[in-house]
């Protein structure tokens, strides 16, 4: 005979963490005796919540951008209704006596996207020096890839300190390039590829990136730049800090491609009239610009033609560079290194000056030049910076020591 269908009984349910250990719940309040006796916290009877603390139920007729507004009220910052619609561009309230003065590069527009962009961010007192300043954000950088990243590092921390005597807020090499080069691609290109190359010659056994790839790169993007004149000044100048940059990888490098890569630099200068234009596009930038261009003619011009060296030293030896009064200002502490390391130049310049006005007949510098270069350079403060920036000087001395 067929089994009688059992009566139903509805199932009696009890806390989770009996269910979870599959027993029988006492169904005991506010804790069941047998998760107590296991030194289990019990979630008792009825309902239970899947919610962690400080997380909210999504409410219905609540609209996100008033959720925002409450969000932003409780961290000290406002919504601004009037922001952009692209959503990069935001506004943020904070205290003066927090913040550092600021100053970086304006650009017009930006080639990657085609939209304007502005890189100033200038803070300024206000009468009250407790009272809240308003800043722009700079547009976020979501375009940079991870290893782009590690290659800006790699010449923030690597490269850019060991082009000036003293490595500072005032380095252009980090302030100025490298927010350019995360403008335009052409200056990406050209950092990158002076950056992986520094790279490959640290680590040979790992070779992060292919530094030849990213130099061919650099290249090309600068040949379809070449005409000049259908570029406003700030594509201009920042053609030619492209080139200055390729200069340095090439000048370290010891590439063939320097001599040619030089004369691409006059012909942009000569395209522009001269490095003065520049200072009608951004006066920092021409600064820049013009002070490392007048800085590569001294150390490049004498190994691409004697004529050319004599004419870019003589023309050096009647001046300072550009940074040396700002060094002597700025670190008086350092002033009897900083003398030293200009007259180690002057007396280097002299040197070669002797050396090409006496090839003809074959004769060697005066022994009281190369003596005079000795003593001083023996009489440079030990752990003081600017020892690095003496490398063509004592290039120079040395070959004609031999």
């Amino acid at each position: 005979m067929p089994r009688a269908p059992r009566k139903y009984v509805p199932k009696v349910k009890g806390c989770y963490e009996c269910s979870q250990r599959r027993i029988n719940c006492d169904r005991g309040e506010p804790e069941c005796a047998k998760c107590v006796s296991k030194g289990l916290a019990c979630s008792g009877i009825g309902s239970r919540y899947r919610f962690r603390n400080g997380l909210a139920v999504k409410r219905k007729g609540d609209p996100l951008r008033n959720r925002l507004s409450r969000s932003s009220d409780q961290h000290g910052f406002s919504l601004d209704s009037e922001q952009s619609s692209s959503g990069r561009l935001g506004q943020t309230s904070v205290h003066q006596e927090l913040l550092p003065f600021v100053s970086i590069v304006e650009e017009k527009v930006d080639d990657n996207h085609g939209q304007p962009v502005r890189y100033d961010v200038v803070i300024e007192p206000e009468e009250n020096a407790t009272q809240h300043t308003r800043i722009s954000v700079l547009p976020c950088l979501n375009h940079i890839t991870p290893w782009q990243r590690l290659l800006l590092k790699h010449f923030s921390d690597h490269i850019a300190p060991e082009m000036v005597v003293i490595d500072d807020r005032n380095n252009g090499w980090r302030s100025l390039v490298l927010p350019l080069a995360c403008m335009d691609e052409l200056v990406m290109s050209s950092v990158m590829a002076v950056s992986a190359f520094h790279i490959s010659e640290r680590a040979e056994s790992q070779q992060l990136v292919n530094s030849t790839m990213l130099y061919s790169k650099a290249i090309h993007n600068l040949q379809k730049r070449q005409n000049l004149h259908q570029y406003d000044i700030h594509a201009r100048y920042r053609i030619i800090v492209s080139i200055i940059v390729l200069l340095l990888g090439m000048m370290v490098n010891g590439s063939s491609d320097f001599p040619i890569m030089f004369r691409m630099l006059q012909s942009a200068l000569d395209m522009v009239n001269g490095e003065t234009v520049s200072a009608a596009g951004s006066k920092v930038i021409a600064e820049f610009s013009a002070s490392q261009i007048r800085k590569m003619r001294v150390y490049a011009s004498p190994f691409i033609s004697q004529d050319e060296g004599v004419s870019a030293v003589t023309t050096q030896i009647r001046q300072n560079w550009a940074d040396q009064q700002l060094y002597l200002q700025s670190y008086p502490a350092h002033s009897r290194a900083l003398s030293l390391i200009s007259k180690l130049r002057h007396q280097a310049f002299h040197i070669y000056l002797n050396r090409a006005s006496s090839v003809e007949d074959g004769t060697t510098a005066p022994e009281d030049l190369i003596s005079t270069f000795r003593q001083m350079l023996e009489s440079f403060p030990e752990a003081l910076p600017g020892e690095h920036v003496l490398v063509w000087p004592i290039f120079i001395a040395a070959s004609e020591s031999f």
